[in-house]
């Protein structure tokens, strides 16, 4: 069943407008320097409290923000009417339960609050070596096997009758030197229909395929490390590619590839290390200021 609030929209609009809400009963004496806007039960709904949903979204124009306090007051409301039925049916064992779940939470947050404030003033160098990088990615190189195939290499695509055919795939074989692939870069700007050269970067097989679509009739499996091959391309181009490395799927995947992740494992367990070290540090503080008692020790 829809609950209609009477005269809700009515009431915003009197509020924007004059900033005051006469309600039958109630003076501005009653309630300080603002009337409310609603009540329900013994709760009240003030003009501050609706002034903070404009705040919130500065850039609404004023229909939308009108729009946007009608919804917070009739979910005010909506709210404070379930509520207010609640608390009258709820036994006093459900309410217990209830407060005590808070303070629970309340709790946990008020901790995580705090760890995360600790966090941000300790952690505030990420920095990590490569002696830390390393010990992390052979400790846990098997969490790290590839789903699927990485490349290193680059690849040409010439019109099928191009005369430079033999010099790109001669300097694609040297792609690993810079001063090579700069010279491949510039051969391909004027011949090339499109290029990509990655030697020093893995890049999956798959994400190749988007870059060349002649790419989704060809198998892993059948290309080998340090050889350009040549082949039909779309719309009777010729597709020159060179494979530098392949690292097949299944395999661990290299460190480089992976070093993101070995870098969030190495500051994480810095952070269990801390939160451990920490501990212990107001454990023993609380005991050497009396805070802490254990009655079952004798």
């Amino acid at each position: 069943m829809r609950i209609r609030f009477v005269k809700v929209k009515f009431l915003i609009l009197a509020v924007f407008s004059s900033g005051l809400l006469f309600l039958q009963g109630c003076g501005q004496s009653d309630f300080g320097e603002e009337n409310p806007v609603v009540r329900v039960g013994n709760r009240y709904l003030f003009p501050k409290d609706l002034r903070q949903v404009g705040s919130e979204r500065p850039s609404l124009d004023d229909s939308t923000s009108k729009h946007a306090t009608t919804t917070f007051v009739n979910h005010w409301v909506s709210r404070q009417i379930f509520l207010k039925k609640a608390l009258s049916t709820l036994s006093i064992a459900e309410k217990n339960k209830i407060e005590s779940k808070a303070s629970d939470y309340k709790e946990e947050l008020m901790v995580y609050a705090y760890k995360r404030q600790v966090f941000r003033s300790r952690f505030q160098d990420t920095l990590v070596t490569e002696t830390e990088l390393q010990k992390v990615y052979h400790e846990n190189m098997q969490r790290f096997k590839l789903r699927e195939d990485l490349i290193k290499g680059g690849y040409v695509l010439l019109e099928s009758n191009s005369k430079m055919r033999r010099k790109v795939k001669t300097l694609l074989r040297g792609i690993s030197d810079v001063t090579v692939e700069n010279e491949l870069k510039t051969v391909c700007r004027t011949h090339a229909q499109s290029f990509k050269l990655f030697p020093n970067k893995w890049m999956t097989f798959a994400a190749l395929r988007s870059f060349v679509p002649a790419f989704n009739q060809q198998k892993m499996s059948r290309f080998s490390e340090g050889r350009v091959y040549d082949f039909k391309g779309d719309d009777d181009g010729r597709v020159l590619m060179y494979f530098a490395k392949i690292q097949p799927q299944g395999s661990p995947a290299p460190m480089e590839y992976v070093e993101k992740g070995l870098k969030t494992i190495v500051i994480n367990q810095r952070k269990i290390e801390f939160l451990r070290e920490l501990k212990s540090s107001l454990y023993k503080e609380s005991i050497r200021d009396k805070s802490y008692e254990d009655f079952t020790k004798g």
